[in-house]
Parts: C-alpha cells; sequence; structure tokens
C-alpha cells in the first residue's frame, strides 16, 4: 500500500468511529458504504421489488439472516437510500418488536412513523401515497409538491374537498373497508404541521381530541 493511500485513509476515515449500521442510522441522509459488501442481498431485494413493480409478482418475501454485526442494518440503509433515489417504492423499517402482545399496536406505530420520514420527491412518504392515489383516481400526474401548493386554496374554496378526494378515491378502490384511512392519508397533504401531525398520529393508532 503506498504512503499516499495510507495518509489518506489516516486523514479522511469514512468508516472512522461508525463500524456498524444501528437502527437509528438506517434514516440517516450519509453512510459510509461499499456496494460491493453483501451486493447479493441488496440485488436480490431491487430485483423483487421490480418484479412487483412490472406484475410479475403480487407478494415477495426475503428473508436476510446473519450473526450480529455482519451488515444486515447495513444492507437495509443501501435500500432505503437507494429507493429514496428512484423512487420506486415505499420504505418501511420495524426493527425488534419488544411485546409481541402489541404486535398490531408496535407495527401500526412504525409504519406511521417510517412513511412520515422524507422520500424520493422531497416530501413525506406519506404525501407520496396521496398523491398517487389522487393521481389514478383523476387520472392525473401532478407531483406531491404541486399538491401541497395547492391544498390551502382548494380547502378555502372547498372545506369538503378533503372528502370530495377520498369518495373520487374510493370509487376506484372500492376494497378498501374504511374510509377514514384515506381522509387522514390525503390530509397529510396539508402544509400546515398542526393538520398532517394530527393526521399521522391517528394512523399511528393515537387518539384525537
Amino acid at each position: 500500500m503506498s504512503n499516499d493511500l495510507i495518509n489518506a485513509i489516516n486523514n479522511h476515515n469514512p468508516f472512522k468511529g461508525r463500524l456498524v449500521v444501528k437502527d437509528h442510522n438506517v434514516w440517516g441522509q450519509g453512510f459510509p458504504d461499499e456496494a460491493s459488501l453483501n451486493a447479493h442481498a441488496s440485488n436480490a431485494v431491487y430485483e423483487a421489488i421490480e418484479e412487483v413493480r412490472s406484475g410479475q409478482q403480487k407478494v415477495v418475501g426475503i428473508t436476510m439472516t446473519a450473526e450480529r454485526g455482519l451488515g444486515k442494518s447495513h444492507v437495509i440503509s443501501r435500500i432505503r437510500h437507494r429507493l429514496q433515489i428512484d423512487g420506486s417504492a415505499l420504505f418501511v423499517y420495524m426493527s425488534q418488536c419488544n411485546n409481541l402482545n402489541r404486535i398490531k399496536a408496535e407495527f401500526l406505530n412504525t409504519l406511521a412513523n417510517s412513511l412520515k420520514q422524507i422520500g424520493s420527491k422531497s416530501v413525506s412518504q406519506w404525501q407520496e401515497l396521496a398523491t398517487g392515489l389522487i393521481n389514478e383516481a383523476f387520472n392525473k400526474n401532478y407531483t406531491s409538491q404541486q399538491l401541497v401548493n395547492q391544498f390551502p386554496g382548494a380547502l378555502a374554496k372547498n372545506p369538503k374537498v378533503v372528502e370530495v378526494l377520498r369518495d373520487k378515491v374510493l370509487s376506484i378502490k372500492s376494497d378498501i373497508q374504511n374510509p377514514d384511512i384515506l381522509t387522514a392519508i390525503i390530509w397529510t397533504l396539508s402544509p400546515d404541521p398542526a393538520y398532517e401531525l394530527f393526521a399521522i398520529r391517528w394512523l399511528a393508532g393515537g387518539s384525537l381530541p
């Protein structure tokens, strides 16, 4: 190894102090990554996502097993960053469940808070989901930011605009049994943090005043 390379590593080592990717690092904006490490695992996930997107499969399950510290969370973080860049899927991350008697409640809370994270369009994943539902229902191609920007004016013009949008989505999603879920998802488009916060809190299973 040349002296120049040794000096470069000593002066700027991206892996220094970050030998393990922990749960809270999965949502971090940046992390040291060498794409060849465990590439077979992350590539298998990318291929599975593409199979679902193309209609080849409806559901694909993948299990990754390894001893502690061998890179499982690192691979998960890599996948999350890839999805944030290309916008090919939503990302939900649930770590260890502490109480199996409350697994439904814990998963619901994890789902709501995962989708609260910023996705590929510089908005929350909830807002991406709401935009996708509205675009499909109205056969439009709005961006999430467009809908967020238009939300206050639309609400001022028609206080029942959320119900109008909900009913339009329900017309193509007749299998949804709880319309309130759609109502809450659409409310996440509000640029008012209070409305978005209450909507996500309800989606997480919390009670509202």
